[in-house]
């Protein structure tokens, strides 16, 4: 009896596991990456470092915290579950990897690491055991058509073709990510293929990116890192420009089209994180900014108003913030206001926080009055920016939107559309916060998919044509 054949598309993350496991299972594992190399995007994870997954997740309520989807949110939960936090250990260090646990200030669960801090390890780890079972790795392979054929009643064949082969397979993985990072492959060139096969996909915008803001002082901060609390803001305009109509006629989409549009339903009025905000020449980054950028690209492609508000100064309320810069004016009343917040905040915060409040820096401290520093507590605590647009796909790290998660089965990774197609990966409409919630999606879907995708026992037979027409490319 020969191996049933399973083509994957896509060498990331979720590729290289899903091909681990179904070569795992007994299949016969070809790997189609369009990139001259396998798992690019990966080594850029966790700074260079790789966080691979959270121990938040051991906690099943966790699941719903840091999943988001436009189409079902409930499929990330059966999915987790079925390949979760432990499941994620276990493999990794079944395959050479030890886990290095790191708590951060701004969050309580427990970020974990190769113990080697190189994401080069965990690819090399995915690469040895792919490559021990017998995985084909065919790199720079551009592929321009997929086809499912109905060969019987129960038999199913897939056709890939590329610019210099075509590949045919009994079950077809696709995990060709999403639109982030585009320079690593990951160029939402693959949210093709599920529409070929008609899937309806959701979105298609930015995640985990920083967010630009009309400001013109932003170039006078840039570089600053301040520890904030960051709030998003998000209201009507009435803009006509972004009515569902409008969106449809200027991307030359149809009502027929597999493509789902984003509604106001999908948003609430605020969202807020903490942590350290970068400031740009353009606008606001950091972790804090990265959580709560998905809800600022979903409310900006339907036309809505958005803002953010920056407490740079967490630790205290408002009324306290302004008992003790008015201590802070009777202490240093010998000095001018160049220095009075010197100890307290940045220097370039605080010669932009004098500027907002209509003070000069040669004024004297001891001219403050209550009402000034009233005036400061208040721009402290909320100091508040335009957001105009988000920084892209190309500074961004995930994509919201994708297959709508309602068309596959969470227990397989099946397509509900068509027999033995397998989805994995980002292409799918779920995305995960910052603190290595996206790599655990990876693996979770990549396994389960792989796994089944390799289970001979499905399908009665598989066509005898395959023995002697495969791999094109194969001499």
């Amino acid at each position: 009896m020969r191996k049933k054949k399973v083509i994957i598309i896509g060498g990331g993350a979720s590729g290289l596991t899903a091909a681990v496991f179904a070569a795992e299972g007994g299949a016969d594992v070809t790997v189609l990456e369009h990139t001259a190399s396998i798992g690019k995007k990966l080594l850029s994870t966790g700074n260079g470092r790789c966080n691979y997954t959270n121990s938040e997740l051991k906690d099943k309520s966790a699941i719903r915290r840091h999943y988001h989807s436009l189409s079902n949110i409930g499929f990330a939960e059966k999915v987790i579950e079925n390949f979760g936090y432990e499941d994620t250990l276990s493999f990794f260090k079944r395959i050479g990897v030890e886990p290095k646990f790191r708590k951060y200030s701004y969050d309580d669960s427990s970020y974990v690491y190769p113990a080697s801090d190189q994401a080069s390890s965990v690819l090399r780890a995915l690469k040895q055991q792919a490559d021990a079972h017998n995985v084909r790795f065919i790199t720079s392979c551009n592929i321009y058509n997929v086809a499912h054929i109905n060969t019987s009643p129960c038999t199913s064949l897939f056709v890939v073709d590329a610019e210099n082969a075509s590949y045919r397979s009994d079950a077809l993985i696709v995990c060709t990510g999403g639109g982030a990072a585009p320079k690593t492959g990951s160029d939402g060139s693959g949210f093709n293929f599920p529409c070929a096969f008609g899937h309806t996909m959701w979105g298609f915008l930015p995640s985990l990116c920083p967010l630009k803001c009309p400001e013109h002082f932003f170039k006078d901060i840039k570089g600053v890192r301040h520890e904030c609390n960051v709030k998003l803001f998000i209201s009507s305009t009435g803009d006509s420009e972004h009515t569902e109509e409008t969106r449809l006629a200027k991307h030359n989409e149809s009502t027929a089209d597999n493509f789902g549009f984003i509604t106001d339903d999908k948003l609430e009025d605020t969202y807020e994180s903490f942590g350290e905000v970068q400031f740009t020449d353009y606008g606001i980054s950091g972790i804090p900014v990265f959580q709560i950028s998905r809800y600022a690209s979903i409310a900006l492609k339907i036309g809505k108003a958005v803002r953010a508000e920056l407490d740079l100064m967490p630790g205290m309320s408002e009324a306290e913030l302004s008992d003790l810069l008015y201590e802070r004016s009777l202490l240093l009343s010998d000095r001018t206001l160049e220095y009075f917040f010197n100890g307290l905040l940045n220097d370039k915060l605080s010669k932009l926080i004098l500027s907002l409040a209509s003070l000069k820096p040669f004024m004297g401290v001891y001219t403050l009055e209550r009402k000034d520093t009233d005036k400061l507590s208040r721009l402290l605590k909320h100091f508040s920016v335009t957001v105009e647009d988000t920084a892209g796909f190309d500074s961004a790290q995930c994509t919201v939107g994708g297959i709508d998660a309602g068309e596959i089965d969470p227990d397989t990774m099946e397509s509900e559309v068509i027999s033995d197609l397998y989805f994995a990966g980002e292409l799918i409409d779920i995305d995960g916060d910052c603190g290595g919630y996206n790599l655990q999606w990876a693996w979770s879907t990549g396994a389960i998919a792989g796994k089944n995708a390799a289970d001979y026992h499905k399908k009665k037979a598989y066509p005898e044509i395959f023995e002697n027409n495969v791999m094109k490319d194969e001499k």
